[in-house]
């Protein structure tokens, strides 16, 4: 089922498969075009964390151009995938959202479709009560975060894509 935020579409993974698989075949796209196929592949194909994620889609006439998740983590067990965090756990407090895996097509940068995906998911992550809501981003990028409440936690610890990736933190109580 999917329902939507002033156009944008939110559907949760479990409840749209096929959308799911669409998704993927997206993110792998994009991100090849930075880290090549194989690796987009490995590091970008579904997983289990996807069916409990909150998928935000951004359309031009039926074409995806951009994508974001919001992945929901009731305790720390949920989210042994996520290498990122793993220096960041014992901060952690449930349940929480994680903005992941956002991406938008090359064609539409610079159109803040970025910036509506980041607050469509924080706004979402709210509907939801979460407590809190980290995200990954490139330090070059964070100010998007910074202006909406998050704050620098430190380095991610997965080095599998280059660059100063920052793990952030918006704490939910203060919004």
């Amino acid at each position: 089922m999917t329902d939507n935020t002033e156009g944008t579409t939110f559907f949760l993974g479990s409840k749209n498969v096929k959308l799911l698989k669409e998704i993927e075949d997206f993110r792998v796209r994009i991100w090849s075009e930075k880290v090549g196929l194989d690796t987009a592949k490995n590091r970008f194909s579904l997983d289990a964390a996807d069916l409990r994620t909150y998928y935000c889609v951004k359309y031009d006439k039926n074409k995806m151009i951009g994508v974001g998740g919001l992945t929901i983590g009731n305790n720390a067990n949920e989210l042994k995938d996520f290498c990122s965090y793993s220096p960041y756990l014992g901060d952690m407090h449930y349940p929480l959202a994680i903005l992941s895996r956002r991406v938008v097509d090359k064609h539409y940068r610079n159109k803040n479709i970025g910036k509506e995906l980041v607050l469509a998911r924080i706004q979402k992550a709210q509907q939801l009560k979460m407590k809190q809501v980290w995200g990954e981003i490139l330090e070059e990028y964070n100010v998007l975060l910074v202006e909406n409440g998050f704050q620098d936690q430190g380095q991610s610890a997965d080095k599998s894509i280059p660059g100063d990736w920052r793990i952030m933190l918006k704490d939910m109580a203060n919004s």
